[in-house]
């Protein structure tokens, strides 16, 4: 009789060690699964193996390493990572995880899907910069870029962050936002003598009320009451694959 006690008591243990294992082995496949998870943005640039991401809500601007990651276009073909360009809706496919730097980054990124190519506003708006900037380069002493962007209707506070950076790291200037009014403020610029010794101030301002397929804006490069660029009443137009722009007016200081 004992020794049959002590039989079913062994076979009770046996079973309730091997249920654990199974449970232990189970968390740990739990714990290794890998949901899919995906990012949903736009393209503002692709620069070498980086594509520059907006969009999505709670997160900034997104750099993502093109390296390693399977690159494809609305019908599902696999494509070139220099096909890729701004203005395009794409969905990133990622563990999850956003690292906190700047610009942010997604971890593990395994694939972009090209998911619809929209209108490069931004693209239209860092050439722009970009063109005036490169006129009368003496203007541009300094180590500061400052950005006014307060009346630019036609990109989201994420979109001109990312501008920004961009606009920063193609020409080597450290940049920041700002008015004329915050740059005296601040004492950036010389309010009595009007000049901004260290840097340059674009100001960038645009009609909300035309159609994206063609739009008025203005652009002013600004280093001193002696020393500007204006473009007036420039206009923008898209002819189905791109922007090209006019300038209307001239004027000099």
């Amino acid at each position: 009789m004992k020794k049959w006690v002590y039989c079913l008591l062994v076979s009770i243990l046996c079973l309730c060690g091997c249920s654990q294992r199974a449970e232990e082995r189970e968390t740990v496949s739990s714990n290794n699964r890998t949901e899919e998870n995906i990012y949903a943005g736009s393209i503002a640039a692709v620069k070498e193996e980086t594509a520059f991401l907006t969009g999505e809500a709670g997160t900034g601007l997104i750099a993502l390493s093109l390296d390693g990651v399977e690159i494809t276009d609305e019908a599902g073909n696999k494509m070139k990572k220099e096909d890729l360009s701004g203005g395009m809706l794409v969905h990133v496919t990622y563990d999850g995880a956003i690292m906190e730097t700047y610009p942010e980054r997604l971890s593990k990124p395994t694939k972009l899907s090209v998911i619809k190519r929209e209108k490069d506003i931004l693209g239209l708006y860092r050439q722009v910069i970009w063109d005036i900037y490169e006129t009368d380069q003496a203007l541009n002493s300094g180590k500061y870029l400052a950005l006014d962007f307060t009346k630019v209707s036609r990109l989201s506070d994420t979109q001109k962050q990312a501008l920004m950076y961009l606009l920063s790291d193609d020409f080597q200037k450290e940049s920041f936002m700002g008015t004329m009014e915050s740059l005296k403020k601040d004492g950036y610029v010389d309010g009595e003598n009007l000049v901004f010794q260290d840097g340059v101030l674009i100001t960038l301002e645009d009609e909300s009320e035309d159609e994206e397929e063609e739009f008025s804006f203005h652009v002013q490069k600004w280093k001193s009451g002696k020393g500007a660029i204006l473009w007036n009443a420039c206009k923008a137009t898209w002819n189905g694959n791109a922007y090209s722009y006019e300038i209307g007016e001239m004027g000099v200081s």
